[in-house]
């Protein structure tokens, strides 16, 4: 998402951003990453509620692809995008704790 963004120009672009997804989102940001950090360690494809349009989160889906989005942008400020794609998971929770 957050490469998409970057290709289209505008850091705030989402296609999942109808009907005020977008400010939703925004506005709900730090309870929908305490939400999933919560949920995390129960988390399986089958009980996810936060990435894909079938799925809901408060009534709202693909709020996970928001949440990448951020985690990804505040990545980008510690590194350059060839280092992103090459973090090992571990190491990019580091920088996780500034979302």
């Amino acid at each position: 998402m957050c490469f998409e963004q970057t290709l289209v120009g505008n850091r705030e672009f989402y296609q999942q951003d109808k009907d005020g997804w977008r400010l939703w989102c925004q506005e709900n940001h730090k309870v929908i990453l305490w939400d999933f950090d919560r949920d995390l360690p129960s988390m399986s494809q089958k009980n996810q509620r936060y990435f894909g349009d079938w799925v809901s989160y408060k009534e709202h889906g693909d709020t996970g692809y928001f949440l990448g989005a951020k985690w990804v942008q505040n990545l980008l400020h510690h590194l350059n995008s060839h280092e992103v794609i090459q973090l090992p998971l571990e190491s990019s929770m580091i920088f996780t704790k500034s979302m």
